[in-house]
């Protein structure tokens, strides 16, 4: 099958964030043989996948994402999410939203209010 260069496009972001084969596959519509012979071309074994979709997820929960969110756009159920961060290095979905609010806290505290009034 011929990939045009706006699918290869895709397929190496997609590849950059670590989604698997069969969810790129099916979202630029190509065959999944397709996209992991692209994925070997750049030189990306499953392994490096794996740790590649792991380091994404952390970022996302960690900057306020919801395990569902993160869940659904990478089309696995949230337990899968929760068991593959906590099973590969132990991340905890508590330190993570904590992490999230303190960010967020810092954020609010460095904007200037506008003062009320009649």
């Amino acid at each position: 099958m011929i990939i045009t260069p706006t699918q290869r496009k895709q397929v190496m972001a997609a590849l950059e964030r670590g989604v698997s084969d069969a969810v790129v596959a099916e979202a630029v519509g190509l065959n999944k043989s397709d996209i992991a012979l692209i994925r070997l071309e750049l030189g990306v074994d499953r392994a490096e996948l794996t740790r590649r979709r792991y380091a994404h997820w952390r970022r996302m929960l960690t900057s306020g994402w919801s395990l569902d969110a993160v869940a659904h756009v990478y089309g696995v159920k949230p337990n899968s999410v929760k068991l593959g961060l906590w099973n590969a290095e132990r991340f905890s979905l508590v330190e993570a939203k904590k992490k999230s609010l303190l960010q967020q806290q810092a954020l609010w505290k460095g904007t200037p209010r506008k003062k009320f009034s009649w």
